[in-house]
């Protein structure tokens, strides 16, 4: 399994996950509800646990 992270929309508050290359990259995020575009910093929760395996 890839690594993701878990960021919640600043405009309509619905979680989805996004792909670890994201994280810092530096791009807007798409909220794939809204569609809101907004940095991974302007989430109001981040959570980057990481479940998998190397």
């Amino acid at each position: 399994m890839d690594r993701v992270f878990w960021v919640k929309c600043p405009s309509c508050a619905k979680r989805f996950n996004v792909d670890w290359t994201l994280r810092h990259a530096g791009y807007d995020l798409i909220c794939p509800f809204c569609h809101h575009e907004f940095l991974p910093d302007e989430s109001p929760e981040l959570d980057e646990r990481w479940y998998g395996h190397s």
